[in-house]
């Protein structure tokens, strides 16, 4: 019998002998049922099981490339993070969504965006910016240079702890439409610019080379330097008045400085832009002016056009009197006569004109360019009246007069006293 089991056990094959469950190192199920009929000629059959897991995806290709918005509560003065991305990002988490609102500037904090839902987890970096109204943009043209210059400066006002190396700026300005980034630097410089021209300026604050701010500023270049008026003449002049008259300049002038100097002393009269000439008056006869005329026009500062000048000679009038005249007897019948020039000649000449009179009647006339005069050869013991004039070469002035009277002859009652004593002599 023992023959006869062998033989046996040998057709069934050596599937008999495995039966159960066996597990493999990767966690897949591996079943197979038992055979339903055991004996000679019987068909076998073996079913193989794998159950394999499901894979999570990555998180990286769920959520794709994420950035940060910050929106800043003027309010509150703290940031809301709005998340971006090409795969419109979103909160999975619990508490990320509240974990973005309420930001205080300069913080720093990792989120988790993923629940699970992917691997490894989403977590992303929130490094928030200064607030916004630490910054104001200012314009810091100085005024003389504000007709061809443009400075803008962002000043800030308070202090933060967020790292100043994080802060850039940019400007663009038109018309050129050309951008000025400044990296670290606030201050924005244009020079060479067209005067009374606007530009406008889109200036950036940046931090992480994202924009915190912006803000557009339009500013107006100054007026320019006015340009010398044309056609300034001085004309019509009389003793004590001139006309001085120019021609309406190219652009309009917000009014003029028309001066007049007499070496050392000056006088400047302001004029309304509307006019074209202006009559000097309360000039000195016969003296040279000269008149100096130029623009302005007044924006930041009051900016001077150069000077256009023009000269004139008043014409002559009347001298003064004569001063510091004096008269003394140089004998007993001649008279010394002196003064000094008027204060006042008004005129191009110098000279001296001496009447002698007695009784109303002339005696004498003299004129010499000095007034230093010896009359003699008058009465003796006669009153004079000594009258000098001054003569500037077109006009006569008022007489200086003195009264002056001669001696009687001394020599002559010497001679008589003596001639008396000699008959009185002989008388005796």
């Amino acid at each position: 019998w023992l023959k006869l089991l062998a033989f046996s056990l040998a057709l069934l094959g050596p599937e008999v002998f495995v039966t159960g469950q066996g597990t493999t190192d990767d966690g897949a199920n591996l079943t197979t049922p038992a055979p339903s009929t055991l004996g000679f000629g019987s068909n076998t059959t073996t079913s193989t099981e794998i159950a394999t897991p499901q894979t999570k995806p990555s998180c990286d290709e769920k959520f794709g490339n994420v950035t940060v918005r910050y929106i800043y509560d003027d309010s509150s003065k703290n940031f809301n993070a709005n998340l971006e991305g090409d795969k419109k990002p979103k909160c999975e988490h619990t508490d990320c969504e509240k974990e973005l609102k309420n930001l205080p500037e300069c913080s720093q904090k990792n989120v988790t965006l993923s629940n699970g839902s992917c691997t490894p987890d989403k977590i992303i970096n929130l490094d928030v910016p200064p607030g916004t109204h630490n910054f104001n943009l200012t314009n810091c043209t100085p005024d003389i240079e504000a007709n061809t210059s443009i400075c803008l400066e962002w000043k800030i006002k308070n202090k933060f702890t967020c790292d100043i190396q994080k802060i850039s700026y940019n400007y663009r300005c038109t018309p050129e439409m050309k951008t000025f980034p400044l990296d670290k630097r606030r201050k924005l410089w244009l020079h060479n610019l067209t005067v009374r021209t606007n530009y406008t300026c889109a200036a950036e604050v940046l931090y992480n080379n994202v924009i915190l701010l912006k803000q557009d500023r339009r500013v107006q270049t100054d007026f320019g330097t006015p340009e010398m008026l044309p056609h300034v003449q001085c004309m019509n002049s009389t003793n004590s008045t001139t006309l001085v008259s120019w021609a309406e300049p190219a652009s309009k002038h917000h009014g003029y400085i028309l001066c007049y100097k007499k070496t050392p002393s000056e006088k400047c009269e302001n004029l309304a832009n509307d006019v074209n000439s202006f009559e000097v008056k309360n000039l000195r006869p016969y003296t040279e002016y000269t008149v100096s005329l130029f623009g302005y026009v007044i924006g930041r500062v009051q900016r001077n056009g150069p000077a256009k000048d023009c000269n004139f000679r008043t014409k002559a009038a009347r001298p003064g009197k004569v001063n510091g005249m004096k008269t003394s007897r140089a004998s007993d019948n001649s008279i010394n006569v002196t003064c000094n020039s008027p204060y006042e000649i008004n005129g191009p000449e110098a000279r001296y004109i001496l009447e002698v009179k007695s009784g109303g009647s002339l005696v004498k006339t003299f004129n010499q360019s000095t007034c230093k005069f010896v009359v003699d050869n008058l009465y003796y013991s006669t009153d004079y009246e000594f009258l000098v004039y001054f003569y500037n070469g077109e006009y006569l002035g008022d007489p200086e007069i003195k009264p002056q009277s001669t001696s009687y002859n001394s020599k002559a009652l010497i001679i008589f006293l003596v001639f008396l004593i000699i008959v009185t002599s002989i008388a005796l």
